[in-house]
């Protein structure tokens, strides 16, 4: 995410500093912002139908990551509801979530997660500090499960793990589709009428730093 913004940055620095005194190169280089290859293509620049290529596949890719993140997210859910006992009607964060697939259940016996707050507690010696920390991170009754056998908690953390993997690839290609877009920007540019009064060259250094210079010609 750090490339992304240094890119965002630079693409920036050459719409807002570039001395745009053609008006349609303007225009091409905003198309380009906005759709990736559209300011090439009316530059007459064949290149810009591989940034559209890639958009579409990107978009694709990201939109099927995220929809795939949330029916695994949902099955879980389900999975719980049905083989854990949890309430589907409760309100409950994203570390519940969590916390069924870390514990057998939410109660004080062996292997639950109260239990497990109380032995941290027993680590804090002020009495008053001791029970703070258990009310804020004890569970209720409302937050009641118990897993039905160690088989049905293994299924449930596999729907978990599935659904991050899911969403780490969907914003994967978030970040993909928002480098495209600030390509394609210095690739608008480069092809532009603009390359006879401004040079315009980015490199990237051996930190992945990306390096922009400006050479204007007069």
């Amino acid at each position: 995410m750090k490339l992304i913004s240094k890119l965002l940055i630079i693409t920036l620095l050459l719409l807002f500093t570039t001395n745009l005194t053609a008006q349609h190169s303007k225009i091409n280089v905003l198309k380009s912002a906005i759709l990736p290859g559209w300011g090439e293509i009316s530059m007459g620049n064949n290149t810009g139908y591989a940034f559209i290529a890639s958009e579409i596949l990107l978009w694709s890719a990201q939109l099927y990551f995220a929809q795939e993140s949330d029916l695994k997210i949902s099955a879980a859910h389900d999975y719980a509801y049905r083989y854990a006992d949890v309430d589907p009607q409760g309100n409950y964060s994203q570390d519940f979530w969590i916390d069924l697939k870390n514990y057998d259940s939410y109660g004080f016996e062996t292997g639950g997660y109260n239990a497990n707050i109380i032995l941290q507690a027993e680590s804090i010696e002020d009495p008053e500090e001791r029970q703070q920390f258990i009310d804020e991170h004890i569970y209720s009754e409302s937050h009641f499960w118990k897993w039905e056998s160690d088989e049905r908690q293994h299924d449930y953390k596999i729907l978990q793990k599935r659904s991050l993997e899911f969403d780490d690839y969907a914003k994967v290609f978030s970040g993909a589709i928002v480098a495209n877009h600030i390509i394609s920007v210095i690739n608008s540019l480069r092809i532009s009428a603009l390359q006879t009064e401004v040079d315009v060259k980015v490199k990237v250094n051996k930190q992945l730093n990306p390096l922009l210079t400006f050479n204007y010609r007069f």
